[in-house]
């Protein structure tokens, strides 16, 4: 197959070096994924788009207590919690800031949060959106929007999630150490799943306020999703000895099926302990129209570590699953 050279790099290939911007004659594998090679022929290819940060529309002002315009959807709020006990009791705070933001909009949903599952660590917590997916597919519901045990969404959240119409929108949150100086979003790189680059974390300054276009990921932490993502089989996985975040290879995976991806630097989520948000919620008054919620259970052994893997990339890591290797590119 003949591929173009796009990255400023040079490739030796039967003792010829090409340099930026030539033609090379390779066979197809294993050249077809490599992110610095631009296939001319065979097989459509996903293209990267160029990643996109402009400042977010506001939304139409309405009267002091007043309440916008209802959303006629219906939306299955999923809080999946994995062992770790400590999630128990933050899941209630969750479930109240999810439901004080889907009651101002006025839409109907049902929240769901799974059951305490056992388990391998990062296992039980696929499990988990293993059961939300499935419960999400067996309803009539439009949009399922992830609410992480951890990640209380602010009151407006799902207005201004909703408001970006498209097939992944996400809010933001910061990292549990270091938040005031970074936070989880980033912009994917990669064709092929072996070597992700995840370039995350960003400043609060290039978020807050903007929306961020094209392959970008913000976690799973307030993941609002549309019905056809799920139906098109896409899942959460993560399989040992992967280094890369279940969240970031979701994300990776669905911007390679061709599904549309934005983040809202106008929803700043809570992480818990260290962020909470800013403005306490309460319990909304009006119930949900659908089927009551799913009471939150008690807890099973805690773990240890809470961090979930892909917070741990806090500089350019390229992931090479194969071999186990992780390489750290230098700090900006």
């Amino acid at each position: 197959m003949r591929y173009k050279i796009v990255e400023k790099r040079s490739l030796k290939y039967n003792k010829v070096r090409y340099l930026f911007g030539d033609i090379v004659e390779l066979p197809e594998e294993p050249y077809r994924h490599y992110r610095w090679l631009l296939p001319l022929e065979g097989p459509t290819v996903p293209v990267i788009p160029e990643p996109k940060i402009y400042a977010a529309p506001l939304l139409p002002k309405r009267r002091a207590g007043g309440k916008g315009k209802p959303l006629e959807v219906s939306v299955l709020v999923g809080v999946p919690c994995p062992k770790d006990d400590k999630y128990r009791g933050w899941a209630s705070e969750v479930v109240a800031a999810a439901e004080a933001s889907l009651t101002e909009a006025g839409v109907d949903f049902e929240t769901y949060v799974t059951p305490c599952l056992t388990g391998e660590r990062w296992k039980s917590v696929v499990d988990a959106y293993d059961l939300i997916f499935d419960r999400f597919l067996a309803g009539h519901y439009e949009y399922l929007w992830i609410c992480e045990a951890d990640n209380p969404p602010p009151r407006e959240a799902f207005r201004k999630l909703h408001s970006l119409d498209v097939d992944l929108a996400s809010g933001f949150y910061r990292f549990h150490v270091g938040g005031h100086r970074k936070v989880i979003v980033g912009f994917l790189e990669g064709l092929d799943r072996r070597y992700i680059k995840y370039r995350c974390p960003m400043r609060p300054d290039q978020v807050i306020g903007n929306i961020l276009e094209g392959w970008v990921c913000a976690g799973t932490g307030c993941l609002l999703i549309k019905r056809r993502v799920v139906e098109s089989g896409l899942r959460v996985k993560w399989q040992p000895p992967e280094r890369t975040g279940f969240d970031v290879i979701f994300l990776w995976e669905a911007c390679m099926r061709g599904f549309t991806t934005m983040v809202h630097g106008g929803v700043e989520c809570g992480h818990l302990p260290e962020h909470p948000l800013t403005v306490s919620v309460e319990a909304p008054q009006t119930r949900s129209s659908m089927v009551p919620r799913v009471a939150v259970q008690a807890a099973a052994v805690p773990v240890e570590d809470d961090s979930p893997v892909s917070e741990s990339l806090d500089d350019e890591t390229i992931v090479n699953v194969d071999e186990c290797r992780v390489e750290e590119s230098e700090k900006r």
